[in-house]
């Protein structure tokens, strides 16, 4: 009779522009890989072939309307939940995304203006189902920092009062959801440290 698969863990790490998620998920992803476990590192928008073209285009200078935005991340979304995560989820592995749904709502929701209540409708259809196990929001906020902007991509490009929003909704959407706060400051390593006692704490990482 074959064993049961156990399902994998969905992990994401959100946060600002220039916080250092990127940096993070491929130090976490090799740590988790030293103790065992089998990993899918990927990242939205992107993670597909169609999210990554879909990434290029909202990286452009074309002129977007918020809500044709959010409709073009949904199908990052879609696309990403389906031929990504669900599947390596189902064969039991560990999912760590670079940016997911919390990402959505705080820069189209707090940050656009786009109704909560609408995202979180249009997002639980193209998410089908997925959510996070945990999710780790990076932020040099935590006790009072302060990033730098150089306007170097469509978001940060739209200055600081947007940012402002951006974080402020981070910080709302962690309390109302019980996501970890992880201070971004220090070394790398100590972030990744810090990382890693999290998802100790709430999913274990040992066997």
């Amino acid at each position: 009779m074959p064993t049961e698969v156990k399902r994998g863990r969905f992990l994401v790490i959100e946060g600002g522009d220039g916080v250092g998620k990127t940096t993070q998920v491929a130090a976490v992803a090799a740590a988790l890989s030293a103790v065992g476990k089998s990993i899918r590192a990927t990242r939205e928008p992107g993670g597909t072939e169609l999210g990554e073209q879909l990434r290029a285009l909202l990286a452009s200078d074309h002129e977007i309307d918020p809500i044709a935005e959010a409709l073009v991340l949904l199908a990052a979304r879609a696309q990403h939940c389906a031929q990504v995560i669900r599947p390596a989820l189902a064969r039991g592995e560990w999912v760590l995304s670079d940016r997911f749904e919390g990402s959505f709502f705080a820069y189209q929701g707090y940050g656009r203006g786009i109704s909560l209540a609408d995202l979180e409708t249009l997002n639980n259809f193209a998410a089908g189902g997925v959510r996070p196990d945990l999710t780790i929001l990076l932020s040099s906020q935590v006790v009072g920092g302060h990033r730098e902007l150089d306007g170097s991509d469509r978001f940060e490009g739209m200055g600081e009062d947007f940012q402002a929003r951006v974080e402020a909704g981070y910080f709302v959407l962690a309390e109302r959801h019980g996501w970890e706060v992880v201070d971004s400051r220090g070394s790398r390593s100590e972030v990744t440290e810090r990382i890693l006692a999290a998802i100790e704490r709430r999913l274990g990482i040992e066997e």
